[in-house]
């Protein structure tokens, strides 16, 4: 898995100097994870993920995904769940420690 993170923040207020922050910085990870995705009906599937990425002791995320699949024709399907993701990543002179999570919503199709 590759991230490319980059920062840019314009301080400006009352309280602060006026002034502009820049960081960022991108990384690899390998990662090993399974997937299932199972029927629940004619139309109904569900969809499940989870991996385990490491890039070293200071370069680690954790990302789980659980979905529901409806198929409404042969050439399409929607689908709708929630994701889950953990990175934590600390560089020469970087430091990104964050949990991403949310529903997700979408849809498939095929050909």
């Amino acid at each position: 898995r590759w991230t490319d993170h980059d920062m840019d923040v314009e301080l400006d207020g009352p309280d602060v100097l006026p002034g502009r922050i820049k960081g960022g910085d991108d990384w690899y990870q390998g990662f090993l994870g399974a997937r299932v995705s199972t029927r629940l009906g004619d139309r109904w599937r569900f969809i499940g993920r989870a991996d385990y990425g490491y890039g070293g002791s200071d370069n680690d995320a954790l990302h789980l995904t659980a979905m529901l699949d409806y198929r409404f024709r042969n050439w399409g399907s929607a689908f709708f769940g929630y994701r889950y993701m953990d990175i934590d990543y600390e560089g020469s002179s970087y430091l990104y420690d964050a949990r991403q999570q949310g529903p997700q919503l979408g849809i498939s199709l095929y050909w």
